[in-house]
């Protein structure tokens, strides 16, 4: 089914190494790779190398019906990669730096307007570690034509500053953390502990952001607007790995809230996608006839 919903991220595409394999991910890749499978229209704005690893991105995207028009490829810098070890299932990233996505350019079509137009325009904070790509979001967020702006914190070690998510949160419409990011910023940010609820309140009062999600693990999910809060349980499952499994309740909950504005079904929608992904091996694994039952089911649209 394909929505005519309009999507574009923006940010890193790269290779999670895992024990030697490489498998496509970075969280905005993720995200359209999902919105995609779900019926949304997905572009992402990125860059990759001159390398084999560029070339098997590009089919991966290309098989998963995500436009490749907005990527760049670096005539010098390799494809992004990252070596990624398991603990119990939990992932520790080592993340290579100078690599093609530190350098998005735009192409010269979208040079000439700057003006990019979408249902929902997707960021984070890592692509943020260079001047290039901070100056580059900035003038596109400026220009943009966009119903929703979604900004993952998805903070990695030493690859953000308390600026970027500062300016970053003022851009945003909606912002996701985890609850262990919610710990670390009330510390960072306000000097005390806050509460999830309290914290969420904060970044909607200071910031202005209308929807703030804090995902929990097996403990649910939590949404936040300046008027209610929501909260979804998560299931219990038997992790195979999470890599992943963040963007995938990203990519359920913005589908969903797009076609129902209901943050109840769209943080429901949310754990049963993130679910099943942390129960399987890789970002994007092909999706079940079970799980599409869940999902409508739980969010009355059809799949």
């Amino acid at each position: 089914m394909n929505t005519g919903k309009q999507v574009i991220t923006f940010g890193e595409i790269l290779f999670d190494v895992i024990d030697d394999k490489p498998y496509l991910g970075g969280a905005p890749m993720n995200l359209a790779g999902h919105m995609s499978k779900l019926g949304a229209n997905c572009r992402i704005l990125s860059a990759l190398g001159n390398d084999e690893l560029g070339k098997m991105a590009l089919q991966k995207m290309r098989d998963l019906n995500i436009k490749t028009d907005g990527i760049h490829i670096h005539p010098s810098l390799p494809t992004g990669t990252v070596e990624v070890s398991l603990k119990e299932g939990m992932p520790d990233y080592v993340i290579r730096e100078n690599v093609a996505w530190d350098n998005i350019q735009l192409s010269a079509t979208d040079n000439d307007g700057l003006h990019f137009s979408s249902d929902v325009f997707c960021f984070g904070s890592l692509a943020q570690r260079t001047q290039n790509n901070k100056t580059l979001l900035h003038t596109i967020l400026r220009n943009l034509s966009s119903g929703e702006i979604f900004y993952d914190v998805n903070l990695r070690r030493s690859y953000f500053t308390i600026e970027v998510i500062s300016e970053s949160l003022k851009m945003a419409s909606i912002v996701k953390l985890n609850d262990e990011e919610v710990l670390f910023l009330s510390q960072w940010m306000f000097e005390q502990s806050l509460s999830t609820h309290d914290f969420a309140k904060k970044l909607i009062d200071k910031f202005g952001v209308k929807i703030v999600i804090v995902t929990a693990g097996a403990d649910g999910a939590y949404a936040f607007n300046i008027n209610d809060s929501f909260f979804s349980q998560s299931n219990k499952i038997e992790v195979a790995d999470t890599v992943g499994a963040g963007d995938a309740f990203s990519a359920a909950f913005l589908f969903t809230y797009l076609h129902t504005e209901n943050l109840q079904k769209a943080l429901d929608a949310g754990n049963v996608m993130g679910a099943y992904v942390a129960s399987r091996q890789g970002a994007i694994p092909d999706y079940s006839a079970d799980l599409l039952k869940k999902l409508k089911g739980t969010t009355g649209l059809t799949f």
